[in-house]
């Protein structure tokens, strides 16, 4: 049975794949620096892969699209004011030399503020992560019970949290890195795959699929009344606070120099927008 299941066979090969990389490139020296910032010795393109793949996370297919969706233009907007966060952080970390040798943003608030600050940061973070974790296996849970009908979903989704929790533990930044750096291939490649086969499905080209969006009220700039604009100037501090996100931040500590910090955002800020 399992032999003519192609989403289970799929959701198994990659999570076999994943932990693979992950235990494979797993820290090699037995000290915390490597397993906090991979000793500061990760490459653009990897460090600006792992930044995609954490802030484009499976979330996505349950806000982002949802609102995209119910709202149209407004929506829009407010995901692409979220891009210059990035180049507020490139900005930022320039002149922020002495931090860049910390192993994390509590580190940098204790060494600046004092003890209680640090460990409130580190407390604030950890909240922070438990909710973005507990939302990705809520994601999980949803994709895989529309696909995988063979066996009990959940089971599917402890067996992947617990992968996930084993390399990360056992290899540090490293394994998480280059798991992200196969994510980010992968869903690139799934993206891809699916926006052609979207069209083709549609049978529009992409400037009729333009133009009938066009035709849509909830896409039209008429659509913005006064209120929705206002509520999107209010928002838009948010997005300044945004670049001390902890998954963010933490690709800042695992570079090798600001100068690297800018190369990676700057990067990433135009794939972004793709």
């Amino acid at each position: 049975m399992l032999l003519y299941n192609a989403p289970l066979l799929i959701v198994l090969s990659f999570l076999v794949l994943s932990l693979a990389v992950g235990l494979y490139s797993g820290q090699k020296e037995n000290t915390f620096r490597e397993y906090a910032v991979g000793s500061k010795r990760f490459s653009t393109p990897i460090l600006m892969a792992t930044l995609l793949a954490s802030n484009f996370g499976g979330e996505i297919l349950i806000t982002s699209i949802v609102l995209t969706y119910i709202k149209g233009l407004e929506s829009i907007i407010w995901e692409f004011m979220g891009f210059f966060s990035f180049w507020m952080t490139s900005l930022i970390w320039l002149h922020i030399t002495p931090f860049i040798k910390h192993f994390s943003v509590s580190e940098t608030i204790g060494h600046v503020y004092g003890k209680y600050p640090r460990v409130i940061t580190a407390l604030f973070i950890f909240v922070w992560c438990i909710g973005g974790i507990s939302l990705q296996i809520s994601t999980m849970c949803i994709v895989m019970s529309m696909f995988i009908e063979s066996v009990d979903y959940r089971i599917m989704v402890i067996l992947a949290t617990f992968i996930f929790i084993t390399y990360a533990a056992l290899g540090g930044i490293r394994s998480v890195t280059n798991t992200d750096v196969l994510q980010f291939i992968t869903f690139v490649i799934i993206i891809a795959f699916f926006a052609k086969l979207c069209f083709e499905k549609t049978g529009k080209s992409v400037v009729e699929v333009v133009s009938f969006l066009k035709n849509q009220e909830k896409f039209q700039w008429s659509s913005l009344h006064c209120n929705t604009i206002l509520h999107l100037v209010l928002q838009a501090p948010y997005w300044f606070l945004t670049i001390y996100d902890p998954l963010s931040i933490q690709k800042v500590y695992m570079a090798s120099s600001p100068f690297q910090v800018k190369k990676v955002f700057y990067i990433a800020l135009s794939f972004t927008f793709l």
